[in-house]
């Protein structure tokens, strides 16, 4: 165990920590040398060569200070006395706000991995009388207190112990126990185990606020004997790559906006369980540390994991890792555990111009609709032919039905585009999407067909035009052709509930 200080988070639980040897005694042990220099050489500065002695007093005393300035020197020199190490150190639990000084722990109580102390609470911060700290050999008092601190250093590692390593299993989350098989533990004194049983059984386990639901079998994790007894053994916290406790996401919409609590893009976050039944989840929270939104699972738990989908304002429901389209979506392979995730709410909007005449056209009049999208993945556009309104008199009333709604299907892809009618499959050129004959009036009576050539034109990446040209059998004479408006739409989809 000792003392260090955080100089940089490098993310996921990481980060670069400087470790504070003790060097105290090394400090007074220079102070007192430097002392004792200055009084011998006053000393010598003292002495009277004409006095009785003079050469003996002489020797004895420049021998005295030579060797005071060569302990000096030696305990000054940084290849004697090492620098403080700058290296890279997992926190034991994901807790990504470390600063300043910190607790570390090293495995099996000497100086090997480095660990920080679990962060979660506080945790963390250093504290003297629980952490102690790392002390350079040559730092020792007394070279008999250097031997019997090496000489003792086997015996205290494996029956006063302090933290192992070591593989979970048998996870219990309804009892947060489990057992874990220790890695072997040698010390640098002799070459001797210092494991006092290879496997712990039924152990607790006591990490942030979820316990064993953290964890997995087979994780690598970090086992605190808590009073340095063997029998207090628990596990704590991960060897490396700490989970959290819960989800946590950071979401990106995918025209590039990060989704944060600051904008208004109304963040929706679902779950399902491996049944594919909606979970209860806590309010996500947003740090703006990490920039990611964080939940809970409130209800049961589920070992074999869960469907986490999300959307938000001009964007396509999504579930993790970017699926949006139905074929894609609750696959096995996709379910996941509580831990630390990225992904992208693919981006859609479109905007359709408006109709001059309120959407109806008469039969004669060519017009043209306009649609902008903006999308960030593939899309379809659906077109329905034109429905026509007819002003047919029926037993002396005016006929409010209108013609059936095939539909002709536009499929726009990444890099390129295809369209679908509902004839079969066009080319890119879009021929055969030119005509289209049929009509149906209301009450069955049967009226000649007509024929409406639809141009469409595609104007480049967000941009479909339409021009219908509407081509009567018969010339338009108001109040005497059987239908005498139309209108016609363009609808947009993209996403989870279509296919591509």
């Amino acid at each position: 165990m000792g003392k260090g200080e955080i100089i940089s988070h490098l993310g996921s639980g990481k980060y670069s920590v400087k470790l504070a040897l003790h060097r105290e005694h090394i400090t007074a042990k220079i102070s007192d040398l430097a002392a004792q220099i200055i009084v011998l050489e006053n000393s010598i500065t003292a002495l009277d060569p004409s006095a009785e002695g003079y050469e003996t007093s002489y020797r004895q005393l420049t021998v005295l200070k030579l060797s005071c300035e060569k302990k000096k020197a030696y305990l000054e020199n940084p290849s004697h006395v090492p620098d403080d190490p700058t290296l890279d150190a997992w926190c034991a639990d994901l807790t990504e706000d470390l600063s300043g000084e910190v607790g570390t722990i090293e495995v099996p109580g000497e100086r090997g991995t480095v660990l920080i102390q679990p962060g979660e609470g506080g945790n963390a911060v250093y504290d003297a009388n629980r952490d102690g700290q790392l002390q350079p050999a040559v730092g020792s008092r007394s070279a008999p207190a250097t031997f019997y601190n090496l000489a003792m250093l086997p015996g205290w590692q494996k029956f006063k112990p302090t933290y192992r390593y070591g593989t979970i299993s048998n996870i219990d989350m309804a009892t947060d126990t489990c057992d874990v098989t220790l890695e072997a533990a040698i010390s640098s004194q002799q070459d001797l185990g210092v494991n006092q049983e290879d496997t712990l059984v039924g152990i607790s386990v006591d990490y942030m606020s979820c316990n064993a639901s953290a964890f997995e079998n087979g994780n690598e994790v970090l086992v605190e004997f808590v009073g340095q007894v063997w029998a207090g053994a628990k596990v704590v916290g991960f060897k490396g790559n700490p989970k959290a406790c819960g989800f946590k996401f950071k979401l990106t919409r995918g025209d590039g906006t990060l989704i944060t609590d600051l904008d208004d893009l109304n963040l929706s976050i679902s779950v399902r369980d491996s049944s594919d039944d909606r979970v209860s989840i806590s309010s996500p929270i947003y740090d703006s540390l990490t920039e990611s939104w964080s939940f809970d699972i409130t209800g049961e738990s589920d070992p074999d994991g869960y469907w986490v989908s999300y959307e938000c304002d001009d964007g396509i429901e999504a579930q993790y890792p970017f699926r949006y389209k139905a074929a894609d979506l609750q696959a096995a392979g996709d379910l996941i555990k509580p831990g630390v995730f990225r992904d992208t709410i693919p981006y859609w909007k479109s905007v359709e111009s408006q109709d001059p005449y309120d959407g109806y056209k008469h039969c004669e009049e060519s017009y043209v609709v306009r649609l902008s999208v903006q999308s960030s993945v593939p899309y379809k556009v659906y077109y329905y032919w034109p429905r026509h309104y007819p002003e047919y008199l029926y037993w002396g009333h005016p006929a409010s039905e209108y013609c059936t709604d095939p539909r002709v299907e536009l499929y726009f892809d990444t890099g390129g585009y295809r369209a679908i009618s509902n004839d079969g499959v066009l080319d890119e050129s879009f021929s055969g999407l030119g005509y289209k004959d049929y009509f149906r009036i209301w009450g069955g009576v049967v009226s000649a067909s007509a024929v409406f050539e639809v141009t469409v034109s595609w104007t480049g990446p967000g941009s479909v035009e339409f021009v219908c040209n509407p081509s009567p059998t018969e010339p338009y004479v108001p109040d005497t052709c059987p239908f005498s408006y139309f209108k016609t739409s363009l609808r947009v989809r993209a996403g989870a509930t279509y296919d591509y």
